[in-house]
């Protein structure tokens, strides 16, 4: 998904805050090392509450 949308210059500078239920490996996370991508969240990880702020920080950030 994300090589589809960096592949659209009109999109290529959207910010991307990806939230996984997935174990990623060391090969994943390599390939979300991009500077579009602010984050990688994984459920369970953290709480609900934890999620929903962090993502709320990044949308926040992104729009000043």
């Amino acid at each position: 998904f994300l090589t589809e949308l960096f592949a659209r210059e009109d999109w290529a500078a959207i910010p991307v805050v990806v939230l996984t239920a997935k174990e990623l490996t060391q090969e994943d996370l390599s390939r979300l090392h991009t500077p579009q991508v602010q984050a990688v969240l994984r459920k369970g990880a953290v709480s609900k509450g934890e999620l929903v702020d962090a993502v709320k920080a990044y949308a926040a950030r992104c729009l000043t």
